[in-house]
């Protein structure tokens, strides 16, 4: 698409950590479920990714962020966080681009999507 608007190739960063079904984690995932692991295989095991590696990889010079399951805030703080510059212990920014984020994400629900059952 890019090269057909007479645009530059985009920079494109994959941010990996998400997936947490290999061997390896199962020690962590049995702990965390406080049981040993079923024998049937695992389908699935994901953790969320935060908002830190899509900084990192827009500070790289990536154009375009590729992330496995990501908190629906990080879609927003990370890009902010590597915008402004904020610092990462400047709590009053984080909260503010965690909440917009957040509504952004959420905001159907927010301005009246679970009003599915009226008078209940």
């Amino acid at each position: 698409l890019a090269r057909s608007l007479g645009l530059r190739a985009p920079r494109i960063a994959v941010v990996q950590g998400d997936d947490l079904s290999g061997p390896a984690h199962r020690p962590m995932l049995a702990q965390a479920l406080g049981a040993q692991m079923p024998e049937q295989p695992l389908v699935s095991a994901n953790a969320y990714i935060g908002a830190r590696p899509i900084a990192e990889a827009l500070l790289a010079g990536a154009d375009i962020v590729v992330c496995g399951r990501v908190a629906d805030p990080s879609l927003v703080l990370g890009p902010a966080m590597a915008h402004f510059g904020w610092a990462w212990d400047d709590w009053d920014r984080l909260a503010r681009a965690t909440m917009a984020g957040h509504l952004l994400e959420c905001g159907t629900q927010v301005s009246g999507g679970y009003f599915a059952d009226p008078g209940y």
